[in-house]
């Protein structure tokens, strides 16, 4: 019986031993024990989700993967950085940061405390019927190009590049070529490759548009809302009978965007457009409505409903703008916008 008790002892100290050895195999092969191959690394902590993030140190592979906690994050990366842009909805949290390169792993030091985002969101695209715009941002979470194609069209993109020479200037260039002249924020100039200056003005309180642009549209404000933009001639009303409809806080004033998207253009004909269209996306006009239209009157006196539907996950933002209205006495035409965030 003895003899029976030694042999099993002397069978799970070898199975004790090759486990061991076992882990000690891995972990040369690249488990945590192996020296990292990245020197000098920083991961900085705390970040905001929505930022872009830049981790430091020598050595990294342009091959390499990071993940975070058990998320893999899709980064970029040169021998002495690795950077990303954290989601905006990404959870906060504490989380490991785990690098992946030339089929190994390591745990970075130290782990990266995500908290909630410290911008409002931004616009990536909206998106029509048969019109598309598309934004990029810079570093400081400014539009830094704006792109523009039809669905008929889609190879056929037009973009416009926006510069931010200093505080009083901006320059787009692309497939259009003009400055914006600022004044306290507010473009009070747009000025074209042929030197002609177009002004833009405000109300004596310098908050509200008046009048403006290329096509030389009043603007008329009421109770913190656009009432009418246009002359007698070509004027277009907007109705706010539901004070719960709120405009988006920041970002691109929808108002205009979907006018032009949905509406038509009476207002901004031909490829000039975007001399007057432009400057409402950088949010540099002054003061933009504090609600939303419920109805919205064309330059063919037709009057439009319009229902908006605010994002499951941005709450304050809408996502969806509809317009219904009679093409003919029987015809009801319904067009929609569709705004994603990131």
């Amino acid at each position: 019986m003895k003899k029976i008790w030694l042999m099993l002892l002397v069978i799970c100290s070898v199975c004790a031993f090759s486990a061991c050895s076992d882990d000690d195999d891995e972990k040369k092969d690249g488990g945590i024990d192996e020296e990292c191959p990245v020197t000098d690394v920083v991961v900085p902590s705390p970040v905001a989700a929505g930022d872009e993030v830049t981790i430091t140190g020598k050595g990294f592979a342009e091959t390499a993967l990071l993940v975070l906690g058990n998320i893999e994050i899709v980064a970029t990366f040169t021998e002495t950085e690795a950077n990303f842009m954290l989601p905006y909805n990404f959870e906060p949290g504490d989380y490991k940061v785990i690098l992946k390169q030339n089929g190994k792993e390591w745990e970075l030091s130290p782990n990266m405390k995500v908290t909630a985002p410290t911008r409002a969101l931004r616009v990536k695209e909206i998106v029509a019927d048969f019109k598309t715009y598309t934004f990029t941002y810079n570093q400081k979470n400014q539009i830094s190009s704006i792109g523009l194609y039809s669905t008929e069209a889609p190879d056929e993109l037009q973009t416009y590049n926006i510069e931010y020479t200093s505080d009083e200037l901006i320059n787009i260039t692309g497939d259009a070529t003009f400055n914006l002249s600022l004044q306290n924020g507010k473009v009070v100039y747009s000025n074209n490759v042929l030197g002609d200056d177009y002004e833009w003005s405000y109300d004596e309180d310098d908050e509200y548009l008046t009048y403006g642009g290329y096509y030389e549209i009043p603007y008329e404000y009421e109770n913190k809302n656009l009432i009418k933009l246009g002359d007698a001639y070509n004027s277009m009303p907007f109705e706010y009978n539901k004070p719960e409809l709120k405009n988006n806080l920041y970002l691109v004033d929808i108002i205009f965007i979907s006018k032009y998207m949905i509406l038509g253009d009476e207002l901004f004909e031909g490829w000039d457009y975007h001399f007057d269209m432009i400057p409402h996306m950088l949010n540099i006009c002054g003061n933009r409505s504090e609600n939303l239209p419920s109805h919205i009157t064309d330059g063919e006196n037709a009057k439009h409903e319009v229902d908006y539907v605010y994002s499951d996950i941005y709450k304050d933002y809408v996502s969806e703008i509809t317009y219904e209205y009679y093409l003919e006495e029987d015809y009801l035409v319904s067009k929609t916008i569709k705004i994603i965030y990131e």
